[in-house]
């Protein structure tokens, strides 16, 4: 008598995984940024960084190495200490979307600034690993689950775990890069470069096919 009940809803489902989806975004300007940054850290250095805006904090990674300078914890060691203690512990316990925003210039930072034998490079991955794991939303899940897959930001192993899957992976290599967040010219990143070498190490047959 009655039309039997659908057992899916293709296009709520549809929606649903939109709404999850988390799109790839390439990295701005990043030096440009942290020159700005860098300036107005030290104007704000006199008062203590109090009047330095949420948007300078949130950024605060894209300052931190710009050779020559020194890194900005050399210059601005307790703007770095109150980033990491308050700042964003704070974002990230705000909610997924401002998580979102705050673990983004720090996964950008973390590829274009690569440095593996550095310890401050070291210090600056783990902080970040620590602080992916008690974040939430889409977007952190996404980087927690690199790190289980390839160790993302733990950079001693890296390279060579990220060429592996990689290569392992059946579909383009820009659709590998983008399921794991990466941008097309992330291959010419630091990061990059040291994924595109460990690669080359690779036995040939397997190199050859990708």
């Amino acid at each position: 008598m009655f039309a039997p009940l659908p057992e899916a809803f293709p296009k709520l489902q549809a929606l649903v995984r939109t709404m999850n989806a988390v799109p790839v975004t390439k990295p701005p300007p990043m030096e440009a940024i942290g020159r700005r940054l860098r300036n107005a850290y030290e104007r704000a250095r006199g008062d203590g960084y109090q009047s330095l805006g949420v948007s300078d904090l949130r950024k605060l990674p894209y300052a931190y190495w710009l050779p020559p300078e020194s890194p900005l914890h050399d210059i601005h060691r307790p703007l770095v200490q109150r980033y990491w203690s308050d700042a964003l512990p704070d974002a990230i316990g705000s909610g997924p979307r401002r998580a979102k925003r705050w673990l983004m210039p720090l996964f950008f930072a973390y590829c274009e600034n690569f440095a593996p034998k550095d310890y401050w490079f070291q210090d600056f991955a783990g902080r970040i690993a620590w602080h992916v794991e008690r974040s939430d939303g889409e977007v952190a899940k996404r980087m927690q689950g690199l790190q289980r897959e390839v160790a993302f930001f733990t950079p001693a192993t890296v390279p060579q775990r990220l060429a592996s899957a990689l290569i392992a992976q059946s579909s383009r290599l820009d659709q590998a890069l983008e399921s794991r967040l990466l941008w097309p010219k992330f291959v010419d990143t630091p990061l990059g470069s040291a994924v595109l070498g460990a690669a080359l190490q690779i036995d040939a047959e397997n190199l050859r096919d990708w």
